[in-house]
């Protein structure tokens, strides 16, 4: 199971500026291969960071997250 926390245009407010904890947030697109190829580092990451720091992610591939 993923430690990361996928915010997109939806939940942003509720999940990321309303809370206290830090963050590291990957801007990624989903279409792009050197994203994806860094999918595994990411999820080491979360992993590795659990209960110290919040890793999410955000797909920019979707045009409502632009905004973000």
């Amino acid at each position: 199971k993923s430690n990361t926390l996928l915010l997109d245009h939806e939940n942003w407010d509720a999940q990321f500026l309303k809370s206290r904890e830090p963050f590291l947030i990957n801007f990624y697109e989903s279409n792009n291969s050197a994203c994806i190829g860094l999918n595994k580092e990411w999820e080491l990451l979360s992993t590795e960071l659990k209960g110290k720091v919040r890793v999410a992610k955000i797909n920019l591939t979707e045009t409502e997250n632009h905004k973000l």
